[in-house]
């Protein structure tokens, strides 16, 4: 059974995809000639159609020099890692990356 927070990472996953894309004025058939894929194929992946496999995940987070973790919407570092002026927000609930956005809207 797929879970309502599965869904959502899914769809953070292809909205930060498609919006790094496009903010880079890559085309489809660009990004799947980078990838080795057809545009089809790509296309369907950031629909969300079919799951994009890790290897393919691991490119595009390198081609945009991003981690996977920010393109699923889980780029809180770990308490330590925070500066001291961070701390306030880091377990508050409030799904936040670490410059204190909020990544509720899903938008990088």
């Amino acid at each position: 059974m797929i879970t309502q927070d599965y869904q959502n990472t899914r769809k953070c996953l292809y909205t930060r995809i498609r919006t790094l894309r496009k903010k880079e004025h890559i085309t489809q058939e660009k990004m799947a000639q980078r990838l080795g894929i057809s545009r089809r194929t790509y296309a369907n992946y950031e629909r969300g159609i079919h799951a994009m496999p890790v290897e393919i995940l691991a490119r595009i987070a390198d081609m945009f020099s991003t981690s996977l973790d920010y393109l699923v919407g889980r780029d809180l570092p770990p308490v330590q890692e925070l500066p001291e002026s961070r701390e306030a927000y880091d377990r508050t609930g409030t799904n936040r990356n670490y410059h204190g956005e909020n990544l509720q809207n899903c938008q990088p």
